[in-house]
């Protein structure tokens, strides 16, 4: 599902950060970028996103990332990371006393797919359980 807003402005911040930084900016293949929290009435934005960078010692590297963006004072900061958790401390972080948005990739999601998992593992030990049963008697 594509964002009902397209980050075009933020997209662009990030390759060439990405670019400044020893990556190919311009060949960088977002998996996520979406708007992650921001504060009334806009002026501060919080990002999150995902990208498979290009080094230049030709290696593709997957990094998670934020962007914090504050249109009073023009600045905007950008932090990678190559893990999920330390993409979610900083997004924590500087989300503080915002708006968080909810997303389709939200750990919440995660958790509802590792109780279904779970309850399918229990219907189906319970099944062969039964079976077991059924067979001693």
């Amino acid at each position: 599902m594509s964002p009902l807003i397209a980050n075009k402005f933020t997209e662009k911040d990030i390759r060439q950060w990405l670019s400044e930084h020893g990556y190919y900016g311009n060949s960088a293949k977002f998996v996520e970028l979406e708007l992650h929290a921001i504060q009334c009435p806009g002026w501060l934005q919080v990002f999150r996103f995902q990208v498979e960078a290009k080094a230049a010692n030709g290696g593709w590297e997957t990094y998670f990332g934020a962007v914090r963006d504050d249109e009073r004072t023009h600045e905007t900061t950008i932090k990678t990371f190559r893990s999920y958790g330390q993409q979610q401390k900083i997004l924590a972080q500087w989300s503080r006393h915002l708006i968080r948005r909810q997303s389709s990739r939200s750990d919440e999601l995660l958790s509802m797919r590792a109780a279904g998992a779970t309850v399918f593992l229990f219907i189906m030990l319970m099944f062969l359980l039964a079976i077991v049963v059924d067979r001693l008697n």
